[in-house]
């Protein structure tokens, strides 16, 4: 399809009386998803370079770069004793919420998830 539908794209077509002719001025807007090209692969644009996002690593840095996947919202892996008994998070309850428990106030809030998964 020569035109496609959508809010991808916008086509304006320019007119200038002086000259003969007309100039299909496309925008390609930005996108929240990931689009892959014809081959299957999606790129990164790099200055003046498009490097190939073929790796899960770099699929995931792209997927960093477009907003739909952050650092904070990552699992990590670790006991929870090691958050709920925490330094940083004790003196953050005593200051913000000083009549919650650590743990009962982390599981509230969805960062705590079963016995060892940690959500920031």
């Amino acid at each position: 399809m020569l035109f496609p539908a959508g809010s991808e794209f916008n086509y304006e077509f320019l007119i200038c009386d002086e000259f003969p002719g007309h100039v299909l001025h496309i925008q390609v807007n930005k996108t929240k998803g990931i689009k892959n090209s014809s081959s299957g692969v999606p790129y990164i644009r790099r200055g003046a370079h498009n490097l190939p996002a073929n790796s899960p690593e770099m699929h995931k840095r792209l997927e960093y770069l477009k907003g739909i996947s952050s650092f904070e919202s990552e699992p990590v892996n670790a006991p929870k004793e090691i958050i709920v008994d925490s330094k940083m998070l004790q003196e953050f309850i005593k200051e913000v919420v000083p009549q919650a428990m650590p743990e009962a106030w982390l599981r509230k809030q969805m960062f705590l998830i079963g016995d060892m998964d940690y959500c920031a």
